[in-house]
């Protein structure tokens, strides 16, 4: 018997050693596996915040994106606006140039007018003097026969 007590003596030493080899190996498991979940909440924590950051600059392109439509349809009316503005302007200088041209052009033609009239009438006087010179020279032409 004593050789089963030293025998299970001995399985029994074995069995703590390898229960407290066990224990070790469990410790080293639980650290690891304590790091590991440290790990991973650092990485859920990174993760979540790339994820904001993504949204986040999502948003911002498309603010950014409806901030140049609203910018160019401002654009888009000011060039409307100014293109009518410029061709009312445009319209009505060339109605007064026309107005101006035709002004000028009838004054001119009533001073045209009237300096044909003068010569002409001047003209006419010039014949009714000469007229009267040749009645004067026929009459005395005529009393001198």
């Amino acid at each position: 018997m004593a050789k089963s007590n030293d025998t299970l003596a001995g399985n029994i030493a074995m069995v703590t050693d390898a229960n407290v080899q066990t224990a070790k190996q469990v410790d080293r498991v639980t650290e690891n596996l304590h790091t590991i979940m440290e790990t991973y909440k650092e990485l859920h924590v990174a993760l979540r915040t790339v994820s904001d950051q993504v949204h986040t600059g999502a948003e911002m392109s498309t603010r950014s994106a409806k901030d140049l439509v609203h910018h160019h349809e401002q654009y888009r009316q000011q060039m409307t606006e100014t293109i009518e503005h410029l061709h009312k302007k445009l319209l009505e200088v060339l109605g007064d140039y026309g107005r101006t041209v035709n002004d000028q052009t009838a004054d001119r033609m009533l001073e045209w007018n009237k300096h044909t009239r003068d010569y002409s009438n001047a003209m006419e006087a010039v014949v009714r003097v000469m007229e009267s010179l040749v009645e004067d020279l026929d009459s005395k032409e005529a009393a001198w026969q």
